[in-house]
């Protein structure tokens, strides 16, 4: 349960870095990437409201326990990734299409990676703890934060090669390959829950 709360705690924190290095840049890819915090701030409080209804005794009604409610947490979280991932693809074709100038890349890409450190912390804590206490609700947290690390990496990448050759296609090219391989990675994390169950101008 502390370390659900933890991971709300920490996702409110990494959503406001990303954020605010999206304005201090105006990258889309950040902005894409800020989404996806979004998502994990939401997808940290259904995994604890999930721990906090399994963690209910059995009743009338529920003669096994609550235990089940953390697959709900587990598939809500992926619906969220999906759906996430869609508007990161629509938007960075749209940028693509019509670019616009960055700004204060360095200030911006040393808030990203704060931030990308802060959400590796704590998908390594969350893994830990849902090994040690079996629960796939906090496992599906903390995959969904590894993928979040794996394109926030992405994203700093492109934005510093955008910014380093002033090549437009970089970061929103990046981003949409970050997406996809986002929700390829988060899907088998997420099958394999639910197994458990049955568990130019420098733009962008």
């Amino acid at each position: 349960m502390r370390a659900a709360a933890i991971s709300v705690a920490a996702s409110l924190g990494i959503l406001a870095c990303k954020y605010a290095a999206y304005l201090i840049t105006g990258s889309v890819a950040i902005l894409s990437d800020t989404v996806e915090s979004v998502v994990n701030v939401v997808a940290a409080n259904v995994a604890l409201t999930s721990l906090l209804v399994a963690v209910q005794p059995p009743d009338a009604t529920h003669q096994y326990g609550h235990g089940k409610a953390e697959y709900i947490s587990s598939a809500t979280e992926g619906a969220l990734i999906f759906i996430a991932g869609a508007w990161i693809l629509t938007t960075a074709i749209q940028r693509l299409l019509n670019p616009v100038p960055l700004r204060s890349l360095d200030a911006g890409l040393i808030v990203l990676a704060a931030a990308t450190v802060a959400n590796y912390l704590t998908a390594r804590l969350l893994m830990r703890v849902s090994r040690d206490a079996h629960s796939i609700a906090l496992e599906a947290d903390a995959r969904h934060l590894q993928a979040d690390v794996l394109t926030s990496v992405a994203v700093f990448v492109g934005v510093a090669l955008a910014g380093l050759t002033g090549r437009a296609l970089h970061c929103p090219g990046g981003r949409c390959a970050a997406s996809a391989g986002r929700r390829a990675y988060f899907g088998g994390g997420l099958r394999g829950c639910c197994a458990g169950s049955s568990h130019g101008v420098p733009t962008v």
